[in-house]
């Protein structure tokens, strides 16, 4: 029996109680820093959520556009022209350079509020980029846990295989010696030999898993340092570690929001709007015209020109008076997008108060298998200990103690799927409660 082993699989009884040691802040936090490192790493690093930030700022440009229709314009032109003239009050053909220098302004007066609902909407606009930046940072962090606890528990999975490799070679040398004396047949020799093959291809496989996954981390989150490097560190660090004393409850429905429901509520918003500028497309719409040009006149009698300066004042009034019922169309439509987008933003609400009612069920169930689990390894362990003394004593077999140790590393195993299980429904849940906290900051400092 390698007792080593035997002291690894107590200590991975208790490797995940430390991970569940959260408290209700914006970013949940685990006692692992080597994870919550790559967590809060995922918003500078995550190629993701680069082009997301990108986004943020290419659609922010569309408020200061809208907004510069809404100000005042500056127009200048300068244009010199030559001329010939056969004029009959003077003899010669006259060729003249003429200058003809303009300086416009125009400031829209009254459009019917259409280019403030424009720039309205293009604020909506970079808000709701933000929204698909927060709720894309939130699953891509939901993904980062996930994967980073797949690489844990591969490398517990190679770790065991491992440890059974170690003791199927152990049996086969033990088989094969009994083989030469007489003492046991080939059968059972072959036998050995093939639970060796087998946990080896196990082995094999969890190694190359690991290193697949250990790939998609990197690639997901742009953290590049390796993780989960030394299996017994973690151990040593994640020992007796209670599981979180937070007992959430689901939110009222003035409460329940997140980023889909945001998200919703901003498309409605951006509808209600647009119909406003559908509505002003055949009204008049006055605009303020200033404008000041020179020019060179002819003069009677002789070959100079006269300078001279002109100054304009006015209001213009441009007025779509049919267009076909194009703008009642347009508006019909904006109303039926409002509509929709409200009856959406209300499924979404119904959605996630389901989601977090069967996440609170969810969490129950998985502090009860916990619970289970515990005990089921207990006694495993328990029968592991009193296999070995009846091999030593001569009442087990050598096949017997194997059984009963791969029955136990299973327990451990399953102790340790549940207590992730436990952890990343914790996790989601946190985001789903601490929605309006956390995008209230976020969008704060956004």
């Amino acid at each position: 029996m390698d007792h080593r082993l035997n002291l690894n699989s107590m200590r991975l009884i208790q490797i995940f109680f430390l991970f569940l040691f959260l408290t209700p802040g914006i970013l949940i936090s685990t006692p692992i820093d080597e994870l919550n490192t790559i967590l809060e790493s995922t918003s500078e690093l995550a190629p993701t959520s680069i082009i997301r930030r990108m986004d943020i700022e290419q659609t922010g440009e569309n408020f200061f556009i809208a907004r510069a229709q809404r100000l005042p314009s500056l127009t200048a032109d300068i244009q010199f022209n030559t001329t010939a003239e056969d004029r009959e009050d003077v003899e010669d053909v006259i060729w003249r350079t003429r200058p003809f220098n303009r300086i416009s302004a125009s400031q829209p007066l009254y459009h019917w509020n259409a280019l403030l609902r424009a720039q309205q909407i293009a604020e909506l606009q970079g808000k709701y980029s933000e929204l698909n930046y927060a709720l894309s940072l939130r699953n891509l962090q939901q993904e980062v846990r996930n994967l980073y606890f797949q690489i844990l528990e591969l490398e517990m999975t190679k770790y065991i295989a491992e440890a059974r490799v170690e003791s199927d070679k152990r049996l086969v040398e033990t088989r094969e010696q009994s083989l030469e004396l007489g003492r046991t047949s080939s059968e059972s020799y072959l036998e050995a030999v093939s639970r060796l093959q087998n946990d080896q291809t196990r082995f094999y496989e969890a190694a190359k898993r690991v290193e697949s996954t250990r790939s998609r981390l990197k690639i997901r989150s742009g953290y590049s340092e390796p993780v989960i490097q030394d299996m017994q560190a973690v151990i040593d660090a994640l020992l007796e570690a209670p599981l979180p004393e937070w007992n959430p409850t689901a939110p009222s429905e003035e409460e329940l929001t997140n980023e889909e429901v945001l998200r919703f509520e901003n498309l409605a918003e951006q509808a209600d709007k647009e119909r406003d500028i559908h509505r002003s497309r055949t009204r008049p719409k006055l605009n303020l015209l200033i404008s000041a040009f020179q020019d060179e006149v002819n003069s009677i009698g002789t070959s100079e020109g006269i300078t001279r300066t002109n100054f304009f004042f006015g209001v213009r009034i441009a007025w779509e008076i049919f267009d076909g019922w194009e703008a009642d169309a347009r508006v019909r439509q904006a109303n039926i997008k409002k509509r929709r987008y409200e009856f959406e933003m209300d499924q979404a609400k119904i959605q996630l108060l389901d989601t977090i009612e069967l996440l609170l069920q969810e969490l129950d169930f998985a502090k009860q298998a916990i619970e289970n689990r515990k005990g089921q390894l207990k006694y495993l362990d328990e029968r592991v200990a009193k296999y070995e003394l009846e091999v030593q004593q001569g009442r087990r077999t050598e096949n017997q103690l194997k059984d009963v140790m791969i029955s136990r590393d299973q327990g451990l195993f399953t102790l340790v799927q549940a207590h992730v299980d436990f952890h990343l429904l914790y996790a989601q849940l946190h985001d789903l409660l601490t929605g309006t906290e956390r995008l209230a900051e976020f969008l704060t400092e956004s």
